[in-house]
């Protein structure tokens, strides 16, 4: 517990608190609070960043390795899958089954198995996967095309190439991404689509990579991170949320709230905490479990199963919906997450690129 940092377990509470609590009110009180479902969002905005600056520490300390070679890419792959995988076919199976035989008729859909779900409109059921498709495509993709930029860059400076790549494709996709919402605006595109949010992790990219060129910063310094961070999130919820704003500019909510993302995010691992509370890192642990348990799992069915309900019993069974989701979180992490994370260390401890 004490090897982690707690500020990125603190990070990672915020996010799935974020869409849960958003998605508690929600479905146990049949409405939608104005605006509220903003909140959901910018969690997942923040699991984006988040996402990317893990993966983004990961993948340059794989290129700068002087040993590195393409090969140390499908290992990256193979942990990155016995991570993630698992624990969704299980749910997405194990909804699939539950949802068909007590709450309503669901088709299976290949769609699910190859993280397609999103690639047009954010699916109804299993809802909450439209944002791991992001993940999942993101992971399959970058590493290759940093690749691609490494052998490019070689033949400017080999000694900077792996940075060079990871910058290039960093800022690349974020580009790519400004260019086409600005091409498309009031087009009805789905910006959401998975082929439209390579972007959102991308931040988290630029963030990782600040991370390693400057390993301390000051508890004022963080701070001051964390508001600016704090901030773009706030110009980006007003231009996300008012109808004044046009179509052109509408799309500039992207990268506003991925650059706020980040720079919360890098804020929170800089800042040295003398406290910490044990409650937030075992919740970071098992906050996988909890956004793929919490709706689909729990929510949904408790929403269908309290129609009707008076406002006192509802407020009842929102209150116990949370220790209830947590336990179950703490099961499916311990009984179906955990097996898998021991059978990655078993396979790739001896192939992972700077061990």
């Amino acid at each position: 517990m004490h090897s982690r940092n707690y500020g990125l377990d603190l990070a990672r509470c915020l996010a799935v608190g974020m869409v849960w609590i958003m998605h508690s009110i929600q479905e146990i009180y049949h409405t939608a609070v104005p605006y509220f479902w903003y909140i959901s969002l910018g969690g997942v905005e923040l699991f984006f960043s988040l996402s990317g600056f893990l993966i983004g520490r990961i993948l340059l300390s794989l290129f700068l390795n002087p040993q590195f070679r393409p090969r140390d890419i499908p290992v990256f792959w193979m942990r990155r899958w016995l991570r993630i995988l698992p624990l969704y076919f299980v749910m997405y199976f194990a909804y699939l089954l539950l949802y068909n035989l007590y709450i309503y008729p669901v088709r299976f859909d290949i769609s699910y198995l190859l993280f397609l779900q999103n690639i047009r409109s954010t699916p109804t059921f299993f809802g909450e996967s439209w944002s791991l498709s992001i993940e999942e495509w993101f992971y399959l993709c970058v590493p290759v095309i940093i690749l691609f930029f490494y052998y490019i860059a070689s033949l400017i400076s080999r000694k900077r190439r792996a940075e060079i790549a990871f910058l290039s494709t960093a800022f690349g996709l974020i580009l790519l991404m400004i260019v086409f919402r600005q091409a498309s605006a009031g087009s009805g595109i789905n910006h959401q689509a998975v082929i439209f949010r390579m972007d959102a992790i991308a931040y988290g990219l630029i963030a990782a990579y600040v991370s390693m060129r400057i390993p301390h910063l000051s508890n004022r310094r963080a701070v001051q991170t964390i508001i600016g961070g704090l901030a773009l999130w706030l110009a980006a919820a007003i231009l996300m949320l008012s109808p004044l704003i046009d179509a052109h500019t509408k799309p500039l909510y992207y990268p506003m709230c991925g650059i706020g993302s980040a720079a919360l995010v890098l804020g929170l691992y800089y800042y040295s905490f003398k406290r910490r509370i044990l409650f937030v890192t075992y919740t970071s642990k098992i906050s996988y479990s909890i956004y793929l348990i919490h709706l689909s799992g729990v929510l949904i069915p408790l929403s269908i199963a309290t129609l009707g309900l008076s406002a006192p019993i509802l407020f009842v069974v929102w209150l116990i919906s949370f220790p209830f989701i947590w336990i179950l979180s703490l099961l499916s992490f311990k009984f179906i997450e955990l097996p898998f994370l021991s059978l990655r260390s078993k396979l790739t401890w001896k192939k992972e690129p700077g061990r």
